[in-house]
């Protein structure tokens, strides 16, 4: 009797562009796990040259260099590492997700602001849709944009 040899498993990272959302893809070579950044996880199998059926998700992914489009017409665009997230809380006590974009953007999972952007200008986070986040302490905000981005 011999052992099984172990397959390397491979990681994609990838984020939808319609609203910022992130997606994990591994692979072994012959098996492929899709994961939702809401957690939510389902195995693929092979239909034809690089498309997969998704049966618990009812979707069908087609894998092109650097994207997965699925055929509801959404899609992933491939990053190099899953995203920073942490939870922001407002001022009526409502919780959500914010996803870390860059060193000074982030983009809301959902929540009171839905799935729009932010920008920091100073001590303030200034949302596209207008609304502004402000008496912050400087010191503070810098360090969220630190921890979640590794940025300087």
């Amino acid at each position: 009797q011999t052992s099984p040899v172990a397959s390397s498993v491979t990681a994609d990272y990838y984020v939808s562009p319609t609203n910022g959302n992130q997606g994990e893809v591994y692979t072994n070579g012959t098996t492929v796990l899709f994961i939702k950044s809401d957690g939510a996880r389902a195995f693929a199998t092979l239909i034809s040259g690089t498309t997969y059926n998704i049966a618990a998700w009812s979707l069908q992914a087609t894998f092109s260099p650097g994207k997965v489009t699925f055929n509801n017409g959404s899609s992933w665009t491939q990053t190099n590492a899953p995203l920073p997230t942490v939870t922001f809380t407002d001022t009526t006590g409502v919780s959500f997700k914010v996803q870390m974009l860059t060193s000074t953007t982030f983009i809301a999972l959902g929540g009171p602001l839905g799935a729009i952007p932010a920008t920091r200008q100073g001590d303030k986070l200034v949302w596209a849709n207008g609304t502004v986040w402000n008496n912050f302490d400087f010191n503070a905000v810098n360090a969220l944009f630190q921890m979640a981005t590794g940025y300087p």
